[in-house]
């Protein structure tokens, strides 16, 4: 069993040991989704 659940993830192109590259468009969906939690939380606390 152990060797049909080591080769898992291989087909499907998921590799947890591979280096993590940061690209510009993951900062924006981070500033997106900040900025959009801010808006909900004000949008809550005025009314």
């Amino acid at each position: 069993m152990n060797g049909r659940l080591n080769g898992d993830t291989r087909d499907m192109g998921f590799n947890p040991t591979r280096k993590q590259v940061a690209r510009k468009t993951d900062i924006w969906f981070v500033v997106a989704a900040v900025t959009v939690a801010f808006a909900l939380v004000a949008w809550a606390f005025l009314g």
